[in-house]
């Protein structure tokens, strides 16, 4: 199975104060909806137009507690080894670009200030 393709769809269960975190590879036949049975990764095929589907599970099901402590973890541990998410690579783009036009501004205006005290 190639997980490239793999949706992850996290579901919060306000109710049960819980999360669930389903793992969905969508085919051209149907979606696979991929599970841990405890001890391997389970693939249950829904054909696309089934009117009855089987039961399923989520890859994963946490308290609210668990799931924030848990991605906590995940997020500090990839802050460690550099890796940063596309929204963190988009705001360090947006400060760099913002800073480089701040430095052309300046210059701009050092040089248009240096014209005119020349001219007075």
């Amino acid at each position: 199975m190639d997980f490239r393709n793999v949706k992850i769809h996290i579901q919060e269960l306000f109710v049960e104060n819980a999360v669930e975190i389903w793992l969905l590879d969508e085919t051209t036949t149907g979606t696979n909806y991929i599970s841990w049975d405890g001890q391997n990764l389970v693939a249950t095929l829904v054909p696309q137009f089934e009117a009855q589907p089987p039961e399923l599970k989520p890859f994963l099901r946490l308290t609210l507690p668990m799931y924030e402590a848990f991605f906590k973890a995940i997020a500090e541990y990839n802050s460690s080894k550099g890796r940063k998410t596309p929204n963190e690579n988009m705001i360090e783009g947006k400060l760099e670009a913002t800073q480089l036009h701040l430095h052309d501004m300046r210059t701009i205006a050092n040089k248009t200030i240096e014209k005119l005290l020349k001219t007075l």
